[in-house]
């Protein structure tokens, strides 16, 4: 889309460049008007303005999209985190603690 309007710019302001180079010749040549502004002057003006607006609302789309998308990986990366944390750090320090529980139990049980 954007290209489409920066082409079209481009043809407006090609456009006036050749009116201007036919006015330094000395050739009368009449613009097509649209409303009150020549043709080519709407072509460069509306292009450029145009494809200003198509970048900021593509600027608002895409940091609305960034954030679902930040939003989503930091909601996988906490799962991946808690499931590395309990195999790496929870499983094993349990498993340690399980077996004092039972030898502090089996002692007691000895020295009964």
């Amino acid at each position: 889309m954007q290209l489409i309007l920066a082409l079209t710019a481009v043809v407006g302001l090609a456009w006036l460049a050749v009116l201007a180079l036919l006015g330094w010749f000395q050739v009368q040549v009449d613009p097509l008007y649209w409303g009150p502004a020549p043709v080519p002057l709407a072509l460069l003006v509306g292009g450029l303005l145009a494809g200003l607006l198509v970048a900021l609302l593509a600027r608002i789309a895409a940091r609305v999209g960034a954030r679902r998308r930040r939003r989503h990986v930091e909601h996988l990366l906490d799962e991946a985190i808690d499931e590395v944390a309990y195999q790496h750090v929870r499983r094993p320090i349990t498993t340690v603690l399980d077996r004092h529980d039972r030898t502090r139990e089996l002692l007691a049980v000895a020295a009964s």
